[in-house]
């Protein structure tokens, strides 16, 4: 666990933002070791649609994108970590290969 990237989502903003930062990780040759969401509860939004084995949302437990980023530190604990904020893309579709290859070389 210790050698692969996991990647943290705050979300609190507009749905779109959302669903195309989560998209561009769906999209990843190699898919990170757990994407983590936290997220305050949207409207209108089917949880189960983006609901894969290596993502797990926390929902309306944050009280601010500090408190947040700080759940989102302690459930992620002992892990490489990358905070990919809502409305935030991975452009390229093998950048957690990129990275995780990094992260074993050093």
């Amino acid at each position: 666990m210790k050698n692969e990237l996991s990647i943290i989502t705050i979300h609190s903003g507009e749905k779109n933002n959302l669903i195309k930062t989560l998209d561009s990780i769906d999209n990843q040759v190699k898919k990170p070791k757990l994407n983590l969401v936290i997220i305050k509860k949207i409207k209108n939004f089917n949880y189960s649609q983006y609901k894969k084995k290596y993502r797990k949302f926390i929902v309306g437990k944050d009280k601010s994108l500090w408190n947040a980023m700080n759940i989102g530190l302690k459930n992620t604990k002992k892990m490489n970590i990358l905070f990919l904020n809502s409305g935030d893309v991975l452009y390229k579709n093998n950048t957690v290969k990129i990275i995780n290859n990094k992260i074993k070389f050093n």
